[in-house]
């Protein structure tokens, strides 16, 4: 016998969803290895690409003038968790946020001025599935830089599961954040 994919004997294997509590209480249980890079996106752990030099090079970059241009007006972190409504708990390379949050809580869509992603081996995820969640999720402005195509991909203005003003900018032309429109940033 011969069996096809519509063989109602083959029943596609269907994934357990997890929860930020249960993540984080896995997180306490010690389930992952300490060095684990792992992430929660729409409720599925992800492991995180190995950091690169010219990614990390970037990220050095961008960590000074972010501290300088909004390092009294934002909470900056650097590849540090931020929480999502639909089950998220991503570790984006930058997120800037609302000095208002306190202590005892992460950064919700709501306190988010801004998500940064330099992208390169996981530029299609940042692309799609990041894209997504935080579209759906509602923050404001996401922008990815793009180390293979050496550009600024802007998005904003979330509808969904994507954003509704889309853009790039080119090497050399600086970029303003929705948030702060006074302080344009060289993103390189």
């Amino acid at each position: 016998m011969t069996m096809t994919l519509e063989s109602p004997d083959l029943i596609p294997p269907r994934k357990h969803r997890v929860t930020v509590a249960e993540f984080e209480l896995m997180i306490e249980a010690g389930v992952f290895l300490p060095d684990a890079r792992l992430e929660l996106l729409n409720g599925e752990i992800i492991e995180m690409s190995p950091i690169g030099i010219p990614h990390l090079k970037c990220v050095t970059r961008l960590q000074k003038r972010l501290e300088r241009a909004f390092g009294d007006r934002a909470v900056i972190l650097s590849q540090n968790p931020i929480e999502l409504p639909s089950d998220g708990r991503p570790q984006p390379d930058f997120a800037l946020h609302s000095l208002d949050v306190t202590d005892d809580r992460l950064a919700l869509p709501e306190d988010i001025f801004l998500i940064i992603e330099v992208s390169d081996s996981t530029l299609r995820d940042d692309r799609t599935t990041k894209l997504a969640d935080y579209a759906r999720d509602g923050i404001k402005e996401y922008w990815i830089v793009n180390l293979i195509h050496n550009q600024l991909e802007v998005y904003r203005d979330p509808e969904g599961e994507r954003y509704a003003t889309t853009f790039t900018v080119k090497p050399g032309a600086n970029q303003a954040c929705l948030a702060f429109p006074d302080e344009a940033l060289d993103w390189r």
